[in-house]
């Protein structure tokens, strides 16, 4: 079982080792329909043809945001021997009482022992005490591992942006979803 500590600062070098992306065999495909009277955007769960791979690049946001969100005291980590194998950035929202997370990863190698859950609890834990209204985050539709994790710990889909990529996410096929998990009063 990894230890999971707050984070106070950033640790650069073990960031970029575990943003790393993500290969999976499904995805959401995502449909919109619009007339005068109605609006519908539909998500479909469908096989792919063959594996696709996402590989992030999260230097931007490594560099300039991220340093100020972990400062709040508000991200974790995950330790093992030593070893920093996992961590979740997170972002006070004042306006609106909200706990941003905008990185969850675990080493590769390591996915599917525990750490992650480790992870998403320490962050809903925390969103308890701190009385925060929701956790909000954003995930692909394309990236189905980590939309059924979320959904384990009862995340929901709550929005859909059909243009956050590009002018051509729909066309291109990479569109993205807001998931909540809201905290019990």
């Amino acid at each position: 079982m990894a230890r999971i500590a707050r984070l106070t600062e950033l640790p650069l070098a073990e960031c970029r080792r575990l943003i790393s992306g993500y290969r999976t065999e499904q995805r959401y495909r995502v449909e919109k329909s619009e007339s005068e009277t109605e609006t519908r955007i539909t998500l479909t769960l469908e096989d792919l043809p063959q594996p696709y791979v996402k590989l992030f690049d999260a230097e931007e946001e490594l560099e300039s945001l991220y340093p100020d969100f972990v400062a709040q005291g508000l991200s974790f980590g995950a330790w093992e021997d030593g070893q920093m194998v996992g961590i979740a950035i997170c972002e006070r929202r004042e306006w609106n009482n909200t706990l941003w997370l905008w990185e969850l990863h675990v080493q590769n190698g390591l996915r599917g022992q525990g750490m992650g859950s480790q992870l998403i609890q320490a962050v809903q834990q925390l969103a308890v005490e701190k009385q925060f209204r929701t956790v909000a985050l954003e995930a692909q539709n394309m990236n189905v591992p980590a939309l059924n994790f979320y959904r384990k710990h009862g995340f929901r889909v709550e929005g859909v942006d059909l243009s956050l990529y590009s002018n051509s996410d729909l066309t291109d096929g990479e569109v993205a979803l807001y998931l909540k998990w809201k905290v019990k009063a």
